[in-house]
């Protein structure tokens, strides 16, 4: 099951029930907050730019709070997580996968700091795993039209739930369906430069990190 080359979808299993396991954590261990102590500890915030780790673990963290809009988030980003997260794993392999989920998080939690937000939970990184399967199958038409009619079906959820996820949406669909790009751009070249396309994608991710932090140090 954990072999290199299974198809067994280790990291999106992995990633969407360690969101769920702290969501449900943070019931039982409350501190101080009322979001529970994972959120506290795991979400970006305008206000704490500086500890630049809440970009990537943003994409774990849930407020732990019974709320119909929190329980529908939680319920519609893990199942949708879920759905397409397991297809593109096996397309790009593990390595590029995780690539995209964390640079596809930091930076949707970047355009939520940017809007003096907080940036939290799998939208970022399953709409970076959308472009990807977009990017993927676009010169395969029916392919293309069920990832277009996925990613607008997730669009019209969050506005009705309020657009307050919007920016992280679309900031990681842009990151996701990038990064993919470039892995493209290198695909069969020499061995030498294998890194590079990784190397590419994080200075990306840690440019929109870094406009994040600058623009709520300064305002």
């Amino acid at each position: 099951m954990l072999r290199p080359g299974s198809s067994t979808p280790v990291l999106t299993w992995g990633i969407a029930g360690v969101a769920v396991l702290l969501w449900l954590v943070g019931f039982i261990a409350k501190g101080t907050t009322v979001a529970g102590l994972p959120f506290e500890w795991l979400v970006a915030r305008y206000d704490k730019p500086l500890e630049v780790w809440r970009f990537v673990t943003a994409t774990i963290a849930y407020p732990s709070v019974a709320s119909f809009t929190v329980v529908f988030s939680v319920i519609l980003g893990v199942l949708f997580f879920l759905l397409n997260g397991p297809s593109v794993e096996r397309i790009l392999g593990r390595a590029r996968f995780m690539a995209i989920v964390v640079a596809s998080g930091a930076v949707g939690a970047a355009a939520m700091v940017l809007v003096s937000g907080f940036g939290f939970g799998l939208f970022g990184a399953l709409f970076g795993l959308l472009g990807a399967y977009a990017i993927q199958a676009w010169t395969y038409p029916p392919a293309r039209a069920r990832v277009l009619i996925t990613i607008g079906i997730n669009l019209v959820l969050i506005i009705a739930l309020g657009g307050g996820s919007l920016p992280q949406a679309v900031g990681g669909l842009v990151m996701g369906a990038g990064a993919t790009y470039i892995f493209q751009r290198y695909e069969g070249r020499a061995r030498s430069g294998a890194r590079t396309p990784y190397l590419i994608i994080a200075a990306i991710a840690l440019g929109f990190v870094a406009i994040a932090v600058i623009r709520s140090l300064a305002s």
